[in-house]
């Protein structure tokens, strides 16, 4: 586990105070005692009572913590550690000796702090300095279900504190995740609709737990027949994967086009030779932009040019016109590796865009699909390669989510771009409209 640079508070916080933040529910805390250092952590209910939230890693269960809340110590001790689990995670829970007067938040359902996470930015929420809660703004992106990867964008580099670990990390005003550690550049928070998925029974956080009957959950797995029950647990498994690899092929897209821009505007200004970007025209025609390797003949002046590094190419002619891929290529064919954003010609393919990765030389696997008809689509890609490997065939087999423009979702088993096998289809609001055996999107009686 990393540890936190030891920078000093006070150097953050005339950064900070600038972006303090006003939701009263959400209220960081700051606790000493058990540690090697300080640590951050949040309030939020549990069954009616306050207790904190914060990192697990370091923390001694046999000794007495103190949580400052408004000026005031409170003795506190551990009750919950995530990381004895038999697939640890770095989140613990502190009780304290005495009820507090203070606000708490309860914590949102897995669906809703994952819908969340879908935004771009969000915010580090760190302890009250002169009765303002610094909040630095940060980017993140899904490293995988469990983990968090945070950049500042606030600095050119994070700049850290030993005291922030434990801290929460806010997206859409809710509390998403628990920061633990860092690498050199950016910080790691663990993922609260994984720790939800994983404890949310027995620790007895999440905010649709109170008060409400159990079959009014919404996307409530309880309220199916279990055989529906165990596809739409893994539809929903499968959009989380999706969802990891979207994100990732977003910001190659983001990166592509911007050297695809600078590219051109080189090209336009007659800039003269660049030596990692040009815009130019394929032996078949096509049309590439971004960045390039110029190798120059041993024995000749001849510079042969080939993508290399984030680029954009779009198809001029043929079967693929107008089809463009954003992509990362390596090697002298110019070849895409890992996330990439596909976007579709109009007369070929019904849908709009696909993000996945392209595995073992082929576009496969978790991928998020656009359709022309508006709906989205979290879904497992079967890929057929066909003319000697130069272009493929796709088609959606397996489990997975299609969200409609009206709000309403379907999650479960797809074949031929619809709903094919046992699933669920909800409204806007989550409530169940049908479940059962669907047929080319119809329910089987």
């Amino acid at each position: 586990m990393r540890v936190f640079p030891p920078v000093k508070l006070a150097l953050l916080i005339s950064f900070l105070l600038a972006t303090a933040a006003a939701l009263a529910e959400i209220t960081p805390v700051q606790i000493d005692g058990g540690t090697p250092h300080e640590r951050t952590g949040v309030l939020v209910s549990q069954e009616g009572q306050c207790v904190v939230l914060t990192a697990a890693h370091e923390i001694d269960q046999r000794v007495s913590l103190n949580v400052a809340i408004n000026g005031a110590n409170h003795p506190a001790s551990i009750f919950w550690n995530g990381l004895r689990l038999a697939e640890p995670i770095d989140v613990a829970l502190l009780r304290f000796g005495q009820p507090i007067d203070a606000s708490c938040d309860s914590l949102a359902s897995s669906e809703r702090i994952n819908e969340a996470l879908r935004k771009s930015e969000g915010q580090l929420w760190l302890p009250p300095v002169g009765g303002q809660v610094p909040t630095p703004t940060v980017r993140a992106r899904l490293r995988d279900v469990k983990t968090l990867t945070l950049g500042s964008v606030e600095f050119d580099s994070p700049q850290l504190t030993r005291g922030i670990s434990g801290a929460p990390v806010v997206f859409d005003g809710l509390i998403v995740g628990i920061l633990h550690g860092n690498t050199d550049r950016q910080f790691l928070a663990t993922r609260l609709d994984h720790l939800l998925r994983v404890a949310g029974d027995e620790l007895k956080l999440r905010r649709f737990d109170l008060g409400q009957p159990a079959a009014q959950k919404p996307y409530d797995l309880d309220s199916l027949p279990a055989p529906v029950s165990e596809k739409v647990a893994l539809a929903r498994k499968a959009r989380e994967e999706a969802e990891v690899v979207s994100r990732l092929a977003l910001e190659v897209e983001t990166r592509a086009d911007e050297a695809a821009r600078l590219a051109e505007e080189e090209a336009r200004n007659s800039t003269g030779f660049t030596s990692n970007r040009s815009s130019y025209s394929t032996n078949g025609g096509d049309h590439y932009a971004g960045e390039t390797n110029n190798k120059r003949s041993l024995f000749s002046t001849t510079i042969t040019t080939y993508p290399q590094g984030y680029g954009v190419l779009r198809s001029m002619n043929g079967n693929f016109k107008d089809e463009v891929n954003k992509c990362i290529r390596v090697g002298e064919q110019g070849t895409c590796k890992g996330p990439m954003v596909t976007l579709f010609s109009p007369t070929r393919s019904i849908w709009r865009r696909m993000e996945i990765e392209r595995r073992n030389g082929v576009p496969s696997g978790p991928a998020r699909v656009v359709y022309r008809s508006g709906v989205v689509g979290y879904v497992t890609m079967q890929t057929t390669a066909e003319n000697d490997n130069t272009s493929w065939s796709f088609s959606i087999d397996g489990v997975g989510v299609l969200e409609f423009s009206d709000g309403r979702r379907y999650e479960g088993e797809l074949k031929n771009n619809g709903a094919n096998g046992l699933g669920a289809i909800w409204d806007a609001q989550g409530k169940l409209i049908r479940a059962g055996l669907w047929e080319d999107g119809k329910t089987v009686d």
